[in-house]
């Protein structure tokens, strides 16, 4: 998916790692939930507090253990999914065809002010335009890998378990700037 900014009237937000609906994410990433039905209930009230009805949200993988539908019809803004390995192809489709998702994808090229961003699950060494700087977000690593170059995690694992602005990982990405050296 190759996507440029249409209308600078909304805001784009990105994150990663969900997990609606799962259950034993609470044990493995040690979420601060009594049980699935709290954090999901947590995680869409951060949504809706974060993203408003015209925002586009970009969600980088583990969206919902199951049934995408179920989850994504509750959830503010314009939601593009980049398939995660938790992702079942077959529900994230279905709730593309019926509107709930604008596209579903394995990987995402956007450009935002002349800004490009590289959008996939995973984290990378290399991705396109690295060497112009641009910025390649993921997730799956629920907080476990330091940021490289200009990469990092958007879960919400990582990010008080709701979706980033671009603005913040503008911000971010000033701060990693400080700790490397850039080679053209």
């Amino acid at each position: 998916m190759k996507l440029k900014r249409r209308n600078p009237d909304f805001n784009i937000f990105v994150t990663a790692d969900l997990h609606f609906g799962h259950a034993n994410i609470l044990k493995y990433c040690n979420r601060p939930f009594a049980d699935v039905h709290e954090m999901n209930k947590a995680l869409t009230d951060n949504w809706n507090a974060t993203v408003g009805p015209k925002d586009e949200v970009f969600i980088l993988g583990d969206f919902a253990f199951q049934n995408h539908v179920k989850y994504a019809e509750k959830l503010n803004g314009r939601k593009y999914l980049i398939l995660g390995n938790h992702d079942k192809p077959r529900d994230a489709f279905k709730a593309e065809d019926e509107g709930l998702f604008e596209k579903v994808d394995n990987y995402c090229h956007l450009t935002v002010d002349n800004q490009t961003f590289i959008l996939f699950h995973y984290a990378i060494r290399q991705w396109d335009k690295k060497h112009h700087k641009a910025i390649h977000l993921y997730g799956h690593s629920h907080g476990q890998l330091p940021p490289y170059h200009w990469s990092f995690d958007v879960g919400v694992d990582v990010w008080n378990y709701k979706p980033i602005s671009i603005q913040q990982v503008l911000e971010h990405v000033k701060t990693l700037e400080e700790g490397f050296t850039h080679h053209s």
